[in-house]
């Protein structure tokens, strides 16, 4: 896997710069930070990487109901990071075997 690093772009004072490399990326993950935000309110595909779904900014839910196209990730319990990077993991698998196979 490739991992690109933009040259030329001012990640902390161009926002436009950030939300549009964000939206042009096949996949974004992250922390819930100000880059995975961006990239998810330009309707980027973002998986957030959490500490727990518990959370007020959930509203109950499994997913962040404005960021419909992205997806959340966390383990059974506070901090289990172990649980949440394994969910992380198939996932990237099935989907790294989906674009390949497209």
């Amino acid at each position: 896997m490739r991992i690109h690093t933009p040259e030329g772009l001012d990640l902390k004072d161009d926002l436009d710069g950030v939300a549009a490399i964000g939206k042009a990326c096949d996949l974004v993950l992250g922390p819930m930070n100000a880059s995975t935000n961006l990239a998810a309110a330009v309707g980027g595909n973002v998986w957030f990487i959490r500490p727990t779904l518990i959370s007020w900014a959930m509203l109950g839910q499994r997913e962040m109901l404005w960021y419909p196209q992205t997806r959340t990730f966390a383990g059974q319990f506070y901090r289990d990071w172990a649980g949440a990077m394994t969910a992380v993991t198939q996932a990237l698998q099935d989907y790294a075997a989906k674009r390949a196979a497209a």
